[in-house]
């Protein structure tokens, strides 16, 4: 076995070597070809936190196991026996590809039980080829990678996946080519850069910069376009931040409005894809924010997206069960009040959609007086009857009345609120009864908070007219900022 791991001429040099990730060399050498070792009375919690850190160290712990499973049932009576069948038997061969996609081919194949190759393998194989005679560059290659890997898990909350990270960078590097896959379409702007590898890894880890910087920054709009299905804004912010786009702010504003629009109104990635793709090249190319408002209003033209938006938050009486109302339900949190560095809402089983009026009354209680089935089936999955509660209190409010929910809003003590969520603040401070009048004053208020961020400036025509005498919103005067895109109450 010693002869297998080291040559068979110099004891010094090991067989055993990662080409592609040296840094992992002292790893493997000291726990497992030097040092394996395993405490009998290890916590298992300890040991799956080892097995974390080192994936070498845990396939040589669950192969232990199985020789000594295998010991004990007696599949293996004599271990040296064992050891000398599995020399006889398992054959290495090594395949020599002069293509890259016919070696990508027959290593699927062949690794039916293992970790697929990723395309970011292949790329990082390949860029490495090209200084493989350069041992220093090497190395300045391997540390500039491991940083774009360690920035992966800098931002807290934020496990960025490094295949999709690059697949951004193509979108930035060359919009054209980001329908190919990551590796492909980075190895031709590699080609067309003139630069080496080293230097287009590290003008990609510059990219990651600004990218954890995007993701830190406590910003409302930010958060917002975190809540997104789709990256494409990620890409966008990213390339403005990484080419100082002047704009930076207005243009964050915008693509809240558009995507959020495009979003509530049932629109898919593939509606949104090309224009963003052509938002990137004008970013990059400093073109205006103007001109990048037309290309947005194009497209929410073509495909009638504001009229159904506006359809399916305001008029809609299924608002809920949308993937999107808790982040809308969040973006009229975040704009309750003007902080200077708002806390980020997650989105995760914690934050939970309460009904106010709720789903499924109780039966004698007040809500069944208030409302018959044909009201509470209007109202009861409008926007207006929603808002963001913390699990624990949403099991206790429940199907309770409004008196008793109330108090489940406020706390114990009435004196302070101690909810987590503004809109739900608002709704202890403001309201003394829920009924249909409670619902119409939430609903206008909603709306006054709501639409002024995700409005678009020219669009206020359709905008005026769509509203009017539905909401007798007669006093709602919709004035034009030339950059802010905001609607005034006046």
């Amino acid at each position: 076995m010693k002869k297998s791991i080291y040559d068979r001429y110099d004891k010094e040099k090991e067989r055993l070597k990662f080409l592609t990730a040296q840094n992992y060399n002292s790893i493997f050498e000291n726990t497992v070809l030097n040092h394996l070792e395993f405490e009998d009375n290890i916590k298992k919690s300890e040991l799956n936190k080892k097995f974390e850190e080192n994936t070498y160290l845990r396939n040589a712990y669950y192969f232990k196991e199985l020789l000594n499973e295998s010991m004990e049932n007696g599949s293996i009576s004599d271990m040296d026996d064992f050891v000398k069948w599995f020399y006889e038997h398992i054959v290495l061969t090594r395949i020599i590809c002069f293509e890259q996609d016919s070696a990508m081919q027959i290593f699927q194949v062949l690794n039916d039980r293992g970790q697929p190759l990723s395309p970011i393998d292949i790329l990082k194989s390949s860029l490495m080829q090209e200084i493989k005679q350069d041992s220093e560059k090497r190395k300045d290659f391997i540390t500039t990678w491991d940083k774009l890997v360690e920035a992966c898990k800098s931002v807290e909350g934020v496990d960025i996946d490094l295949e999709d990270f690059f697949n951004m960078y193509l979108e930035y590097a060359d919009p054209s080519a980001s329908k190919k896959r990551a590796d492909k379409g980075l190895k031709k702007v590699f080609k067309d850069s003139k630069k080496d590898a080293c230097g287009f890894i590290y003008e990609i880890s510059e990219f990651m910069k600004a990218y954890t910087a995007l993701l830190k920054k406590q910003d409302r709009y930010v958060y917002l376009l975190r809540y997104l299905p789709s990256r494409y804004w990620a890409s966008i912010l990213t390339t403005a931040l990484y080419v100082k786009y002047p704009d930076f702010d207005a243009l964050k504003k915008l693509l809240v409005s558009y995507y959020y629009q495009t979003w509530i109104a049932g629109g898919t990635i593939t509606r949104i894809k090309q224009t963003s793709i052509n938002i990137i090249k004008n970013v990059k190319s400093n073109k205006s924010v103007g001109t990048i408002k037309d290309l947005i209003l194009n497209n929410i033209n073509s495909y009638n997206t504001f009229d159904q938006y506006l359809y399916n938050l305001w008029n809609s009486s299924s608002v809920y069960p949308s993937k999107w109302v808790r982040p809308v339900l969040a973006l009229a949190n975040y704009f309750m009040a003007d902080e200077e560095k708002p806390h980020f809402i997650v989105m995760d089983a914690e934050t939970q959609v309460e009904h106010v009026l709720p789903q499924s009354p109780k039966r004698g209680s007040q809500w069944n007086a208030d409302f018959d089935k044909e009201k509470r089936e209007e109202w009861v999955n409008n926007i207006a009857n929603l808002t963001l509660l913390k699990r624990k209190k949403n099991a206790q409010a429940l199907n309770g009345d409004f008196d008793e929910k109330r108090k489940i809003y406020g706390g114990k003590d009435t004196s302070k609120v101690i909810s987590c969520y503004d809109i739900t603040k608002e709704l202890y401070s403001n309201y003394r009864k829920w009924n249909e009048k409670s619902l119409q004053e939430r609903h206008d208020f909603l709306y006054n908070t709501i639409t002024p961020i995700l409005h678009i400036e020219g669009q206020e025509e359709e905008f005026e007219e769509e509203f009017e005498d539905d909401f007798d919103l007669e006093w709602l005067k919709i004035a034009k900022h030339q950059n802010n895109k905001e609607v005034i109450n006046a």
